[in-house]
Parts: C-alpha cells; structure tokens; sequence
C-alpha cells in the first residue's frame, strides 16, 4: 500500500508543519524565548538553574566552556528524572517520564549540552552538580509558549 502524507492540521496531503512554538502552520512569533545564564564561581554540589515551565519547548542547556568536573541533572517534584553523571557518552533517549526526547552530549573534551524538546507536560528542574567548585559557565534557554509576544 501507499503511505498518505498528514500535516499537522490533519489533512490529508497537507504540508501544514508546526513552527518552533508547537503552533500548526505559526510563524515561530507566538513562543518568548527565555535565556538564563550563570557565571558565578560555585561550590562542590548540587546548583538548581531553575524551574521550567509547562508548556515549554527546546530546552537547550549547554555549557560555555569545556570543562568535565560536573554534570546535569532534571528534576521533577524533588526526583531525579534525568542524570547526566556518565561521562564520555552522547546519549539520545526518549524519556518517558518527562514524555519527550533528550540529547545529552557529555563526551570529555567537548562543551555539555542537554537539550529537551517538549512540550513539557509538567514543571521540570534544570540543575548541574560540581565536583570541583569551578565555575562552568552554563547557558539555559527555553521557548515558552504561554506567553506570546
């Protein structure tokens, strides 16, 4: 048999995509993209980043510099659901608690990202731990498709 092709609009044959806010047929103009960046030298431990909304959308958290003395971690309701402590791995899964795809590259000798593309079906964490109390200079940003612009 032949496959039919359905756009987001569930029409047949449609070539209706959804934009980078999850809006079928948008113009990526109704999402606020939220940026956190942390630069503060941090003790050994656990660092909350802060909290992600419902409803959001490519989550990306990277790291500004190669440096392999800590790890990140999500978090929902106090328990981890995401743990980025193995080292020289590239990992892509689809995490079924947080329902939605994740990519984590925490090779040694590269720069950390995690990403996580949503949308978010509850409040997430987004944290890292230190091992060394260095400063590793992360970057959040996230679409947050609750509040248009």
């Amino acid at each position: 048999g032949a496959c039919i092709k359905f756009g987001c609009d569930g029409r047949e044959n449609s070539t209706a995509l959804y934009d980078v806010c999850g809006i079928c047929n948008g113009d990526n103009s109704t999402c606020l993209i939220r940026k956190l960046f942390l630069d503060p030298i941090r003790p050994r431990g656990y660092h909350n980043m802060g909290v992600i909304p419902v409803g959001a959308r490519n989550i990306v958290v990277r790291s500004v510099d190669v440096l392999d003395t800590f790890w990140l971690t999500i978090r929902h309701g106090g328990r981890q659901v995401f743990d980025g402590s193995v080292r020289g791995n590239w990992v892509n899964v689809y995490n079924r608690y947080m329902d939605s795809r994740v990519d984590y590259d925490n090779r040694n000798g590269r720069p950390k990202r995690l990403a996580v593309y949503g949308p978010l079906k509850f409040e997430i964490e987004i944290g890292f731990v230190s091992v060394s109390g260095a400063n590793p200079r992360v970057a959040l940003s996230y679409q947050d498709a609750r509040r248009p612009r």
